[in-house]
């Protein structure tokens, strides 16, 4: 039905980034990683989360600056220990965007999860 109404409607959703991956990094960093979503006009960027227990709560490490980047690093994290990373697509309101205007704040379901330990 919607491909009928709008054969361009896939590409302009805001859906979780695929392919996340966790590098550690030297110092308690890491490069959080993932494949930019297709619908990457208007506003918004990748909010990245972190926690260091799967079942707890997820602290929030920032949003990137637009949905064309590929990757945020985390600092200050524990050496030693290991971490679980998501990742979510944010969109925010904007005026024309591929001639759709988008006047609501959409943040995509959760990535997969990955984990990484930290190094020393």
């Amino acid at each position: 039905f919607l491909s009928k109404m709008d054969r361009d409607w896939e590409n302009t959703q805001t859906i979780a980034p695929s392919g996340v991956t966790a590098q550690a990094l030297p110092g308690g960093a890491v490069k959080v990683s993932w494949t930019p979503i297709r619908f990457n006009d208007g506003n918004g960027g990748y909010r990245v989360s972190y926690a260091s227990d799967i079942r707890g709560l997820f602290t929030d490490a920032g949003i990137t600056a637009s949905k064309k980047n590929a990757s945020m690093t985390i600092q200050n994290l524990t050496p030693g220990k290991t971490y679980y990373f998501k990742v979510r697509t944010v969109s925010t309101p904007s005026g024309e965007s591929k001639k759709k205007e988008n006047r609501n704040k959409l943040v995509s379901e959760d990535s997969e999860t990955v984990s990484v330990k930290i190094t020393r």
